[in-house]
C-alpha cells in the first residue's frame, strides 16, 4: 500500500493513525492530546499537549508559560478572586432554604455550587435541575435577598488592593458570573467603579463562563485583543473561558472550589494568593 506520508503511531494500543501516541512515557510521564479549542474563539483549532506525572495527574507543564508581552490588560473573576463573597451568599442561600422551609447547608456544601451562576447555585442547594419550576421561585428569593445584603460581610480577598494598584495605568475588567445587578452593587459599595474600564455580569453576554463570549466581551470593551491579556480567576470555568478565548489563564487557590479541581482545569500560572501573583507579574509590566 502506498504511504500517505503521515507520521503513523507504533503503539499497538493505539489504533491506527494518530501521531501521537496515549500509551508512550517520557521521563515526565505520557503525553497526551488534548481537543482542538472552540471554533471560531481565539486561538481554536490548536492542539494543545498536556503532560501528566507517571501517577496521571496532570502537572503544571502545559500551557505557555510566559504571560503575554507586553500585557495590555487584566481580566478578574470578582468571587472568591478578588473579593470573599462568601458569608454573603451562605446567607442568602439559606435564607432561602429556610423561606421554602428547607434546612440550611454546610459551608463546604454551599462552597462547592458558588462559580457557575446563580440559578444553578439555587438549583444545587434544593438538589433539583436548573430548569426545575421550583428553582423560579427560589432564585427569586434568593436574588431579592442578596440585593439586599451584598456587601455585608463582603471584604477583598488580601493582595487584591495591592494587584488593582499594580495594574492601574493599564486596562483592567472584571468578568463574573454573579448577576449584573449585584456586580453593580458590590463593585459600587467597594469603590471600584472607576478602577475597572469594563464589568462583564451574568447576563452581559449570551453565556456564562466557561464559554469564552464573557472573557472577549471584556476584552472588546476595553479595546485590548485577548492574547495581550491575562484572566485571573480561582475556578476551572475562568481557566477554560481564558484558554478558549486565547488569553493567559492565571487560577488562584483559596476561593471557592477545591484545589484539585483547580489544579486539573490545567492553568498556565497557578498561584497560592494574589500576593504571589503580584510577584510573579512585576517583571513582566516593568519591561
Amino acid at each position: 500500500m502506498p504511504h500517505d506520508g503521515r507520521r503513523r503511531s507504533r503503539c499497538r494500543r493505539c489504533r491506527p493513525g494518530p501521531e501521537i501516541c496515549i500509551h508512550r512515557r517520557s521521563a515526565r510521564g505520557p503525553l497526551i492530546p488534548l481537543s482542538s479549542r472552540t471554533q471560531g474563539h481565539g486561538r481554536s483549532g490548536a492542539l494543545e499537549m498536556r503532560r501528566l506525572d507517571p501517577s496521571g495527574a496532570p502537572s503544571m507543564l502545559s500551557g505557555p508559560m510566559t504571560p503575554p508581552s507586553p500585557i495590555e490588560a487584566v481580566v478578574f473573576d470578582l468571587d472568591g478572586t478578588l473579593i470573599d463573597s462568601f458569608p454573603d451568599i451562605r446567607a442568602a442561600c439559606n435564607f432561602t432554604l429556610e423561606q421554602l422551609g428547607r434546612p440550611a447547608l454546610s459551608d463546604p456544601l454551599i462552597r462547592s455550587f458558588v462559580g457557575r451562576g446563580s440559578r444553578r447555585l439555587v438549583a444545587s442547594a434544593l438538589g433539583v435541575q436548573p430548569e426545575d419550576a421550583l428553582v423560579n421561585e427560589a432564585l427569586a428569593i434568593f436574588l431579592d435577598y442578596y440585593e439586599a445584603h451584598p456587601v455585608d460581610l463582603t471584604v477583598p480577598r488580601p493582595g487584591a488592593l495591592e494587584l488593582i494598584e499594580l495594574f492601574g495605568a493599564r486596562a483592567m475588567a472584571i468578568c463574573t458570573n454573579k448577576p449584573a445587578r449585584i456586580t453593580a452593587r458590590v463593585v459600587e459599595a467597594l469603590g471600584w467603579r472607576n478602577q475597572f474600564g469594563a464589568v462583564i455580569a451574568g447576563g452581559d453576554a449570551p453565556a456564562l463562563k466557561p464559554d469564552p463570549r464573557p472573557v472577549e466581551l471584556a476584552c472588546e470593551r476595553i479595546g485590548v485583543s485577548p492574547h495581550q491579556s491575562i484572566m485571573v480567576g480561582d475556578g476551572a470555568e475562568d481557566v477554560l473561558a481564558a484558554r478558549t478565548a486565547g488569553a493567559f489563564s492565571v487560577a488562584v487557590l483559596g476561593g471557592f472550589p477545591r484545589e484539585e479541581l483547580v489544579r486539573a482545569s490545567n492553568p498556565d500560572w497557578l498561584v497560592t494568593d494574589l500576593f504571589e501573583l503580584k510577584a510573579r507579574l512585576e517583571p513582566h509590566l516593568t519591561r
